[in-house]
């Protein structure tokens, strides 16, 4: 099953490899303080960024989080739900209701990790714009004739799935092969229309190793990784705030 380091280009195939992978984040990244907790934000390039997590005090890693932001997805909801870790301070994750009408607003909301979760600090209830990237688990694409029929979701949905994952049925926006600048390994990205606004899909090239076609109807089982709208870096890895 593709991975979601492997779905921005980084290797991690064993223990010591994400270990090795949070030294490298902690060691460039920039440091982020929550209390007692640190976060230090690596923007590698073309998108990728890793969140290495820290105790303030030791300087202790004990975690790293992958997210992608291309700068271009946005995607706007309803906080439903807050979810902090019990064991892991650095880590929480939102239920987000996507806009896109009373229909909508009646479905369950999606599962959304935060990697700077204690920086946020979500409120339930809240309207809020997001940056979500959808590291994808599997992937098929469906032609028009297909689609929704195939899928079982109309293009535009993304609903829960098992496991603290999620699937959508949206719309190929724009979509490039893109290399990761550190380990020089490739990925697809592909903006995907869906209600709410967009997202961005990520998929390692064992799951697809070529650019999607603008207007393909796509579905996708992923996991959802996302910040605040106006904390996002840019394209070049420039962070943005």
């Amino acid at each position: 099953m593709a991975g979601h380091f492997q779905a921005i280009g980084f290797t991690v195939a064993s223990r010591p490899e994400l270990e090795a992978l949070g030294v490298l984040a902690a060691n460039l990244g920039e440091p982020r303080e929550a209390g007692d907790l640190l976060y230090l934000r690596w923007c590698a390039g073309e998108g990728a960024e890793l969140w290495a997590q820290a105790d303030r005090a030791s300087k202790k890693i004990t975690g790293v989080t992958p997210y992608f932001s291309s700068g271009k997805a946005s995607l706007a909801g309803r906080i439903e739900r807050v979810q902090p870790d019990p064991k892991r301070p650095h880590d929480g994750s939102i239920s987000l209701v996507p806009a896109g009408g009373e229909r909508r607003a009646s479905l369950p909301g999606i599962p959304v990790t935060l990697p700077d979760f204690a920086l946020a600090r979500p409120a339930e209830g809240a309207q809020v714009t997001l940056s979500v990237a959808c590291f994808a688990h599997a992937f098929e694409s469906l032609s028009s004739d297909e689609a929704p029929s195939a899928s079982g979701l109309a293009p535009g949905m993304m609903l829960p799935a098992a496991q603290g994952l999620a699937i959508l049925a949206g719309r190929v926006v724009e979509s490039a092969r893109r290399k990761n600048p550190s380990s020089r390994r490739e990925f697809v990205w592909a903006l995907v229309s869906v209600d709410g606004d967009s997202v961005d899909l990520l998929l390692d090239t064992e799951l697809r190793d070529e650019s999607l076609e603008p207007g393909q109807v796509c579905r996708a089982v992923f996991w959802a990784c996302g910040r605040l709208k106006d904390k996002t870096c840019s394209p070049s890895g420039r962070a943005l705030g």
